[in-house]
């Protein structure tokens, strides 16, 4: 009995090492393993997101006037999740409108964007899809544009434009110290049916107390005359200051946008009386009361100095004869 449980225990030792065996071999071995990780770290995407916001908007200045009614934007942008543009005007009335042209997620992608008004039909163009703006003519614009980030973290940037039918500046001759008012614009053109385009120039001069000065103005010219003396001289007008309006206006005499205001300080130049003529040989080398007095002192000091000299070395001498 002892001998055949012996023999079962021997041959069950068998099977189990044989199905140790066959289990190992099943496993995989090192280098599937290595390969395996290797695949799974290859899919694996690491994104580093900065906290720092940053938008840029460029191909239009801050404070820019232009003849032009189309302004190209372009906004770059990096570590922002949302980006927005803000329109924003002020109407006839006096009141203000903010319209908003994009607000969408860019997912802390860096990247630009384009963005164009068109101020003469009144849309705006963005994605390569054109959309009504209500607001067009001449006017101050405001495009504000803001990139939100992480945590709240956010930049912006505000650009103020113009879209103006002329530009004035006053400007002084160095020699006369006349002065004139500069003026740059689009003239109208005959063949074209447009009310926006100028077709004269009016110049004002008011006087300190804020008075029209006759018969001085109105100045009015017309196309293409870009430079208007203002006649201070001819009308023999004192120094003082004096404000100039410069206004343009369509074919019908309307106003185009605003008045322009330029302040100009006039002052009367004083003739030069030269040099008082002194009289005699003297006078022709310009030498004045004082510096004759002056002179005068200097050579009588020398002659007196010179003397005592001379008379203290005459007594050292009459002393060693004695």
């Amino acid at each position: 009995m002892k001998k055949t449980q012996k023999n079962i225990l021997g041959i069950s030792g068998l099977f189990l090492v044989a199905a140790t065996t066959v289990f190992a071999a099943s496993l995989p071995g090192v280098d599937a393993l290595a390969a395996t990780s290797n695949s799974m770290t290859d899919t694996i995407t690491v994104r580093v997101v900065g906290n720092t916001p940053n938008v840029d908007v460029t191909g239009v200045d801050s404070g820019e006037e232009s003849f032009s009614p189309e302004q190209n934007f372009n906004i770059n942008y990096e570590n922002i999740e949302t980006l927005s543009a803000v329109f924003k005007y002020t109407d006839d009335d006096g009141n203000l409108h903010e319209v908003t042209l994009l607000n969408e997620s860019v997912d802390y992608n860096a990247g630009s964007a384009q963005l164009t008004i068109d101020l003469g039909n009144g849309t705006f163009i963005y994605g390569g899809n054109t959309y009504p703006l209500p607001a067009d003519g001449f006017g101050d614009y405001t495009l504000v544009v803001n990139g939100v980030g992480y945590d709240g973290a956010f930049d912006e940037q505000t650009i103020n434009f113009s879209y103006v039918p002329i530009k004035s500046e006053i400007v002084t001759d160095g020699d006369t110290g006349e002065q004139s008012v500069e003026i740059e614009y689009s003239p109208i053109d005959p063949g074209v049916d447009d009310d926006n385009g100028v077709a004269s120039i009016v110049v004002n001069v008011y006087d300190e107390n804020g008075n029209l000065v006759t018969p001085m103005s109105p100045i009015r010219v017309t196309p293409p005359t870009n430079k208007i003396d203002l006649p201070f001289a001819e009308y023999d007008l004192p120094s003082g200051t004096y404000t100039v309006e410069v206004i343009a206006l369509n074919r019908n005499d309307e106003e185009l946008y605003k008045k322009y205001f330029k302040v100009v300080y006039r002052k009367i130049p004083v003739p030069s009386t030269g040099v008082p003529d002194t009289g005699g040989i003297m006078g022709d080398l310009n030498i004045s009361r004082t510096d004759y007095i002056i002179t005068g002192l200097v050579v009588f000091g020398l002659v007196g100095t010179t003397g005592a000299i001379l008379i203290s070395r005459h007594d050292k001498k009459s002393s060693k004869r004695r």
